[in-house]
């Protein structure tokens, strides 16, 4: 989303028949949790304003939005990620109204902050010059009861650095890789280097790669990160589990 303020809103209330994460995060490599703007999501009848990067669990048949954009200070990535093949909704047609913040019971299912415990720590004492991985938000139904896993992190500048071991999963799994120029958003501005079964793969733009389960995956190398890149992965698992 670019810089600027609107009153506007966007998206009508709706429910859906599956579980849905809707992600807020910040561009802002040195800071990432700063979102740097102002944002009202409704979850139901409850408004919460949302000023950190998030990501927001919204369980199936819960109503949720409208969304407004109140500020955006420094442009932000907004993502929608649901275990559905095709994105369908059903328009709830209720007068919109605000419960009052004692009576609040969402705030539960928005999460801000980095999983504490339970994850691989990443290597230690690192040459400068490899990208610095910088992992910022992180949800399964450990964090909040019921969700499916995602993680997002960031790749610092730099060049030969080293990601995850070939492994596989026992569920579908998607991989985002998002250039951060705002000003060209489909430039990744980098070379990551992916691994599928046995064929290489050198990413360049901004993308999304799907990975059909027992589907061998990895290893993924940063060949060169010339500005800092977001990179999120998501299944429809409760937990994450590898199998090498």
């Amino acid at each position: 989303m670019p810089r600027g303020s609107s009153d506007d809103f966007l998206e009508e209330p709706h429910i859906h028949d599956v579980d849905e994460i809707i992600a807020f995060v910040g561009t802002n490599p040195d800071d990432p949790w700063n979102l740097d703007s102002e944002i009202g999501l409704w979850l139901d009848d409850e408004l919460h304003v949302i000023n950190r990067s998030s990501l927001v669990f919204i369980p199936r048949g819960l109503k949720h939005c409208p969304i407004r954009f109140k500020r955006i200070g420094r442009p932000l990535w907004f993502m929608t990620l649901s275990p559905m093949s095709m994105y369908m909704r059903k328009a709830v047609e209720e007068p919109l109204t605000v419960r009052p913040s004692s009576e609040q019971k969402y705030s539960k299912y928005i999460v801000s902050e980095m999983k504490k415990s339970g994850l691989p720590q990443p290597p230690q004492n690192l040459p400068p010059h490899v990208p610095k991985t910088t992992r910022i938000l992180y949800i399964d139904n450990e964090v909040v009861e019921g969700a499916f896993y995602m993680e997002c992190v960031w790749f610092g500048k730099g060049v030969e650095g080293g990601g995850s071991p070939p492994h596989i999963h026992d569920f579908n799994e998607v991989l985002g890789f998002l250039g951060s120029d705002p000003n060209n958003p489909r430039e990744l501005n980098g070379e990551v280097e992916l691994w599928i079964n046995d064929e290489r793969y050198v990413l360049t733009k901004s993308c999304m790669v799907f990975i059909p389960m027992e589907v061998k995956h990895c290893p993924l190398i940063l060949k060169k990160v010339d500005k800092p890149i977001l990179h999120f992965s998501t299944g429809p698992v409760s937990e994450y589990k590898i199998r090498g």
